[in-house]
């Protein structure tokens, strides 16, 4: 009767905690967006080593999205958009050739303080991030 009582907890109490979420994250609460980037209208863009594909997918992604507005210099801006590339990592070999991936880092800080809005790590095209950045700030209205 124990183990049965035990299993039951696992499931209804710990299992919810190590949940995932579609990509494969633990998924927790995260906290609401700081309304500093809620209010922004203007970003700058910086490339800090992205790979220039990412960077115009990033570009177009912004523009597609219609929320902020781009502009050419910091001074003129709300916030800074920071794209970074971490150097491509070892992963694995499939058939002899090497398989590698590159961590980017995208954060948004306020142009004025340089205070960190808002930060994420991700593998691929930084529209997907910037989409669930859209998503978050959309259902936080």
């Amino acid at each position: 009767m124990k183990k049965i009582a035990y299993v039951l907890i696992s499931l209804f109490v710990v299992a919810p905690l190590l949940a995932k979420d579609p990509d494969g994250r633990l998924a927790a609460a995260a906290p609401p967006l700081p309304t500093a980037l809620k209010t922004a209208q203007t970003v700058y863009l910086v490339n800090a080593g992205i790979p220039n594909r990412q960077l115009d997918q990033a570009v177009t992604a912004l523009k597609k999205w219609g929320r902020f507005t781009l502009v050419p210099d910091a001074e003129g801006s709300d916030i800074t958009l920071t794209l970074t590339a971490q150097p491509p990592r070892h992963v694995g070999t499939v058939g002899g050739a090497a398989i590698s991936t590159t961590t980017l880092f995208m954060s948004f800080t306020a142009t004025t303080t340089g205070t960190v809005l808002y930060g994420t790590t991700f593998t691929g095209n930084p529209e997907s991030e910037l989409r669930t950045l859209q998503k978050r700030m959309d259902e936080e209205k």
